[in-house]
């Protein structure tokens, strides 16, 4: 089982935290972690996409409940990476005083809430606090259900004084209209076993992801707005879907603005404006 979830599931997770990492770390360029620590990290997801993304990693301690995924994630980072791996237990986690408590630079929650009730994330997440350094980066599938678990864990956050970084740009709360929800999605290319397994006829497939991230520090950089939605590319103009400082905003960019409209139109779902 472990195995077929690492084949089935994990390309799509590891795509999806590959682009949260990606839109976070445009968001503090100076940030460069060494350690990090991965809070329920099954086959090591995103340890994996933490090191793609921040090459100066150099260590992680992995919370794997599970041996069989466990044993997966360490033989992985061994052939993937040259990370000083190591395997924690929640237990001996939740055990330790905040003095003494595991810190690390980078702290991920990939794919974890949906374990928790959601009345317990913001506890749940309250209690990831002690242990990180600067950065905690929290990624759930993107629908209503793992945004509203994005939601309780950015509240939870907020509270400990925690800041913001992406991909809201604002502290304040969520602007979206009830019914809908914040997320994004990065395409990703199927190897023929990932076809197989899906049985799958297209050779790619759209992971669609929420996710928060929150630094100690207020070291980020200015805010700015986010495309919420795929831009809308028309023939005389394109219309931005974002998220801004002041809330929810449609920016119009005519095409006769032609150096605006050339980079509307290479604008990503989740990119800064």
């Amino acid at each position: 089982a472990a195995l077929a979830y690492a084949l089935a599931r994990m390309p799509a997770t590891y795509a999806a935290c590959v682009r949260s990492f990606d839109l976070v770390a445009q968001r503090l360029p100076d940030f460069a972690p060494v350690v990090c620590l991965d809070i329920g990290a099954g086959p090591g997801t995103a340890t994996l996409a933490a090191a793609s993304v921040w090459p100066r990693l150099q260590g992680a301690r992995l919370v794997e409940p599970n041996t069989a995924l466990a044993d997966i994630a360490v033989d992985l980072l061994a052939v993937a990476s040259t990370l000083d791996v190591g395997v924690v237990g929640r237990p001996a986690l939740d055990a330790m005083a905040p003095a003494a408590a595991v810190r690390a630079d980078l702290v991920t929650l990939s794919y974890v809430l949906a374990e928790q009730p959601l009345s317990d994330v913001g506890r749940f997440v309250a209690s990831i606090i002690p242990h990180i350094g600067s950065l905690i980066v929290v990624v759930e599938p993107g629908t209503p259900a793992g945004y509203a678990r994005i939601l309780a864990a950015r509240e939870a956050l907020i509270a400990a004084g925690l800041k913001i970084v992406a991909p809201c740009p604002h502290a304040q709360p969520c602007p979206l209209p009830t019914g809908d929800w914040c997320h994004f999605s990065v395409r990703l290319q199927r190897t023929a076993a990932h076809m197989q397994l899906k049985d799958a006829s297209v050779p790619f497939e759209d992971e669609r992801f929420s996710f928060i991230a929150a630094v100690h520090d207020a070291a980020a950089m200015p805010a700015a707005a986010r495309l919420i939605r795929p831009a809308d590319i028309e023939k005389g103009f394109a219309d931005l879907a974002v998220c801004a400082t002041a809330g929810l905003e449609t920016r119009r960019i005519r095409r006769r603005d032609a150096a605006a409209y050339k980079a509307a139109k290479r604008l990503a779902w989740g990119d800064e404006v």
